[in-house]
């Protein structure tokens, strides 16, 4: 009996059922993994990849305005284009909203996305920073 393989580590990490860390087994769901650890990664956090990564976090201490959320978007697609190449952002919406009983700023990002060799294979992420 053939066991099938991973293609990926899915994030987040977490314990699969061999015993190791939990896998991706389609290329959407791979590629998916991929853009949540570029979203969550900090520039500079990679030591052998500097570049690597939005910094998001850096973002919630700013005043929140148009620049920068086009200076957000923009660096999502380019990191998006050096890192992962092979999918197309199909959508990507960046909302913004000030919790004044929380006093914290809060970023959510959704990204539809499909692979640049099957368009009518997608998939989405939402998160809140």
């Amino acid at each position: 009996m053939s066991k099938i393989k991973g293609i990926n580590v899915d994030y987040p990490i977490i314990r699969g059922r061999g015993g190791y860390f939990s896998q991706t087994f389609t290329t959407i769901s791979a590629r998916r993994s991929n853009i949540l650890v570029l979203l969550k990664t900090e520039q500079g956090e990679r030591v052998m990849n500097p570049n690597f990564g939005i910094g998001i976090r850096r973002f919630l201490f700013e005043n929140i305005t148009e620049e920068l959320i086009i200076h957000l978007e923009n660096k999502i697609r380019t990191q998006i284009d050096i890192y992962i190449p092979d999918i197309n952002i199909d959508k990507l919406d960046i909302r913004t909203d000030y919790d004044e009983l929380l006093i914290k700023n809060k970023i959510e990002i959704e990204l539809i996305f499909s692979l640049k060799t099957d368009p009518s294979t997608t998939d989405s992420i939402n998160e809140i920073f």
